[in-house]
């Protein structure tokens, strides 16, 4: 993930802004991985200006790639504005399976598993 490296960077900086007065609060989101149907840990992904809105239920939304790739598709987990540069993608195909794989709190296993993994029933 390319935010990830800079995810104590952002939480620094959300640090020294609160302690500057100056309200902030951390973006976060949760990583969906279509081609295991599961969600890797909440990461934080920006600093925004303002009041914390707090948590809400799941939004599906999207980001660009820095090198070019396909977009990285994301289950934002944090309420108000965007950051910059995401875009909501509540219409798109593979909304729906990034939100059933919440609700089934499907994470992903750095193994390459998952934890609640849909079974196919027609293989039994």
């Amino acid at each position: 993930m390319p935010w990830k490296p800079a995810a104590l960077a952002l939480l620094g900086a959300a640090t020294m802004s609160a302690a500057c007065g100056e309200p902030s609060y951390v973006f976060l989101v949760r990583t969906y991985v279509g081609e295991r149907d599961c969600l890797r840990t909440a990461d934080a992904f920006d600093v925004m200006r303002g009041t914390d809105p707090g948590a809400c239920a799941a939004r599906c939304v999207s980001v660009a790639s820095p090198d070019g790739g396909a977009r990285a598709t994301l289950l934002a987990l944090t309420c108000g504005p965007l950051p910059v540069g995401m875009r909501d993608e509540a219409n798109v195909a593979w909304c729906r399976a990034a939100l059933d794989a919440e609700q089934r709190s499907n994470a992903c296993f750095a193994d390459g598993g998952a934890r609640a993994p849909l079974t196919d029933a027609s293989a039994e």
